[in-house]
């Protein structure tokens, strides 16, 4: 089978500037912004992430009656009406408000990457969508870029990259390099529910927000939605029409990761030692349950 292109995984913001000449960049912030923005466009919902706080404040100052949520080292930042999670956004009414984020690092990745030609929002919600949107469209550098924390490439976004990565591995692209082959094959057979083993799981849970950690972890390809930023805003792709008028095929490569539709929510009672860096092998399920070692945050 012809190679249809290469996909490439990496993380952090600051790494957004290697990728800008690729056909597309995919950003991935698992906990919390990607899943954000993608539950705010879901609900039909205009959204704006932006780079830093004052960027917030400015933004909203140019939008009708606009709902600013955010989160800087763990509060809401004064003035905003909401925090930067999906759970309570998902359960408002209020859709006609556009949403203004800033949650870093995950919105400044965003904002990185906008030098490139096409830059797309995922999350463990719209990873088929978003891997079917990329392929219809014809792109074939394609860049997988997780937003990280503390110089760290977080556990969650490890495992959504790796997800899809494989998926567009699957539809004939070929990895960039060995790194990025070995995080497919490291994270293949991932339950989702280890990503509530992470640092960014145990974040939430200090800040008393296990609402948002629930709403992450029990939603896999629920929504059938690509997401790309362009001029500012965070807009739904359709699916149906691609962007160079090839024939859409979003509708038959779905895909999920092993075992096949498998939600596991996270329980506190598993206890494991570490969850997998980049490159090691991934426990199984069976191999959580017979652990007693400490819960100790990747």
């Amino acid at each position: 089978m012809t190679a249809t292109g290469t996909i490439k995984v990496d993380a952090f913001p600051e790494s957004a500037s290697r990728y800008l000449e690729h056909d597309a960049i995919v950003c991935i912030d698992i906990i919390l912004a990607t899943t954000t923005l993608v539950t705010a466009v879901a609900q039909g919902r205009r959204a704006y992430p932006v780079r830093t706080e004052d960027d917030a404040r400015g933004m909203a100052g140019l939008l009708v009656d606009p709902l600013l949520a955010g989160d800087v080292a763990g509060r809401r930042p004064e003035g905003f009406d909401v925090w930067s999670g999906p759970a309570v956004l998902a359960r408002r009414a209020d859709i006609g408000r556009p949403l203004v984020l800033f949650s870093a690092p995950g919105t400044p990745l965003i904002l990185a990457s906008a030098g490139g030609p096409s830059v797309y929002l995922a999350c463990f919600r719209n990873l088929s969508a978003t891997a079917g949107a990329v392929v219809a469209s014809g792109h074939e550098r394609i860049a997988v870029l997780g937003a990280g924390y503390g110089g760290e490439f977080r556990c969650e976004d490890q495992m959504a990259s790796a997800w899809l990565a494989r998926s567009l591995m699957q539809r004939g692209f070929e990895p960039a390099d060995h790194a990025t082959a070995d995080m497919a094959k490291c994270w293949a057979d991932a339950d989702l529910s280890l990503a509530g083993w992470g640092k960014s799981a145990e974040y939430l849970r200090r800040l008393g927000q296990r609402e948002d950690l629930e709403f992450v972890l029990s939603r896999l390809d629920d929504l059938e939605l690509a997401c790309r930023y362009e001029q500012g805003e965070v807009r739904a792709v359709e699916l149906g029409t691609p962007l160079d008028g090839s024939p859409p095929d979003a509708a038959e490569h779905r895909w999920l990761p092993a075992p096949a539709g498998k939600v596991v929510p996270f329980e506190r009672g598993r206890r494991r030692s570490s969850s997998p860096r980049w490159g090691e092998a991934v426990p199984t399920p069976r191999a959580l349950k017979r652990s007693n070692g400490p819960n100790e945050a990747s």
